[in-house]
């Protein structure tokens, strides 16, 4: 291997040039003379893992505490057959649940205290609900724009409920986001609202 080098103090920059000695590199190969008459054997298939003994233990477990609770429920099943006793589901009206929330709201004197953003964001979840429960509609989850936009085209209530519907968010709205801060008045003509569009739309019984 030849460097070729400048020394640092020589201003005229003479090339100058360093040779290493030779070194003789000796390869063996590790195959036999004979290695062209050498076959390849196949790689061996993988082993499987053995199995750990928890693993059963736990496989067991689960398979009795799953066979015991289908033996319960069959039975469970078969005395209420044989008493004639039928499973019967009471399943509270919307605007019922909507009323208690509307009631526990005002127990909460919110409005008195001066929370008015807290009373705002809770009577309009209130409506929301009331909207998915009764309509089965995913009010909670929808801004007020992407909600009123697909309640366009649907004719679960009249135009002048969506329109009220549609100034209670937008007012909504206002005190929650936009810093806006209602008068007294206001803020009881939110709650009729409320009110007014519940009874209106709700299920008849």
């Amino acid at each position: 291997m030849k460097i070729f080098f400048k020394k640092k103090d020589d201003a005229a920059g003479t090339d100058h040039e360093i040779e290493t000695e030779e070194i003789t590199v000796h390869v063996t190969s590790l195959l036999p003379e004979n290695f062209e008459q050498m076959t390849l054997h196949d790689i061996k298939p993988p082993e499987n893992l053995p199995l750990s003994n928890h693993l059963w233990l736990w496989a067991g477990i689960i398979s009795v505490v799953a066979l015991l609770s289908g033996l319960c429920v069959f039975v469970v099943f078969l005395k209420r057959k044989k008493n004639g006793d039928d499973l019967i589901v009471n399943k509270i009206p919307a605007h019922l649940q909507a009323f208690d929330e509307l009631n526990a709201l005002v127990s909460e004197n919110l409005v008195e205290k001066g929370d008015i953003k807290a009373f705002y964001q809770k009577i309009s979840d209130i409506v929301r609900r009331y909207i998915e429960n009764r309509f089965n509609i995913n009010a909670p989850e929808q801004t007020t724009e992407e909600f009123l936009s697909g309640i366009q085209s649907r004719n679960d209530f009249n135009d002048n409920y969506k329109a009220l519907l549609k100034n209670f968010l937008t007012h909504c709205d206002l005190v929650k986001f936009a810093m806006h801060y209602p008068e007294t008045e206001d803020i009881q003509n939110t709650f009729d609202s409320s009110k007014e569009f519940i009874l209106g739309t709700k299920e008849e019984e």
